[in-house]
C-alpha cells in the first residue's frame, strides 16, 4: 500500500505537534499516510513521539511514524514537508521582546516585525534555508510549508537562495475574520478573508460578507456591497 510521507520539522514543539497530528489523523480524505519527526532536541523529540504514538493508539489507526534528530534520515521521499522550527527557543524569544523593552520599544509580540523581528530573523532565516535546500535536495517534489515566523522574511529568503516554492501558513488570519466579524456584527463563519501579511500585522484586504465586499468602520455594521 502506497503511503504518503509527511514530516514535520521542528517537531520537538510538543504543543504545536499535538494539535497538527490530530488534525492529520481526523482528516480522513488524506489516504493512508506515515509520519516523520524531526527535531535537533533529543529530549523534545522523544517527547513528541511519544506524544504521537499514544495519540495515534487512541484513535486506532495505522499511522507508521518514523522519528531523528538527523533531517536528512526522514526527508528522503517526502510528500510534505512543514516546518515549526524555533531557534533559540523561548529564551531567545523572550529577549527579542526585554531587550527592546529596556530602551523603549514596546512590541506586542516581538516576533516579526521592530527590533524583536530583525532579531528573530536573523536566527531564523539561515536555518529554514539549510532546511530548505535539504528539502530541495531530498523531496524536490514534496508540497513545502512553513509556520516559522517571521513568516513573510523567512519564505522570501527561502524563495530568493535555495528558489523553491514555499507557503507560510498562520492562524492568526482566522482571529482576524473574527474580529472583524464581531466588529462589524456578523456571524464568523460568513466570512472568508482575502489576506495580504506583511508580518505580523495581517493587512485584510476586502473583507466580504456573504461574497459580497463589505467595508468595517467601527461604527455599526457595515453596508454590504459598500466601498
Amino acid at each position: 500500500m502506497d503511503r504518503q510521507k509527511i514530516v514535520l520539522v521542528g517537531a520537538g514543539s510538543a504543543s504545536f505537534t499535538r494539535g497538527l497530528v490530530a488534525d492529520l489523523i481526523l482528516s480522513e480524505d488524506l489516504g493512508p499516510w506515515e509520519l516523520g519527526l524531526v527535531d535537533t532536541g533529543p529530549e523534545a523529540l522523544e517527547t513528541a513521539e511519544g506524544l504521537t504514538r499514544r495519540m495515534i493508539e487512541a484513535r486506532g489507526v495505522d499511522i507508521p511514524v518514523q522519528a531523528s534528530t538527523d533531517r536528512k534520515e526522514v526527508l528522503a521521499g517526502a510528500d510534505v514537508v512543514v516546518m515549526t522550527v524555533g531557534v533559540g527557543g523561548r529564551p531567545s524569544w523572550e529577549a527579542d521582546v526585554q531587550v527592546p523593552r529596556q530602551h523603549g520599544v514596546y512590541q506586542p509580540v516581538g516576533d516579526t516585525v521592530m527590533a524583536g523581528g530583525i532579531s528573530r530573523a536573523m536566527r531564523m532565516i539561515p536555518a529554514l534555508v539549510d532546511i530548505a535546500r535539504d528539502v530541495k535536495d531530498l523531496c524536490p517534489d514534496a508540497l513545502f510549508f512553513n509556520y516559522s515566523n517571521p513568516m513573510t522574511a523567512n519564505c522570501w529568503a527561502i524563495r530568493e537562495a535555495v528558489g523553491i516554492p514555499v507557503t507560510g501558513l498562520c492562524h492568526g488570519t482566522f482571529n482576524v475574520v473574527n474580529q472583524l466579524a464581531d466588529l462589524i456584527g456578523a456571524p464568523p463563519q460568513r466570512g472568508v478573508g482575502n489576506f495580504r501579511r506583511t508580518e505580523s500585522p495581517h493587512l485584510h484586504l476586502r473583507p466580504p460578507l456573504d461574497g459580497q465586499r463589505c467595508l468595517a468602520a467601527g461604527q455599526g455594521p457595515a453596508r454590504p456591497g459598500a466601498g
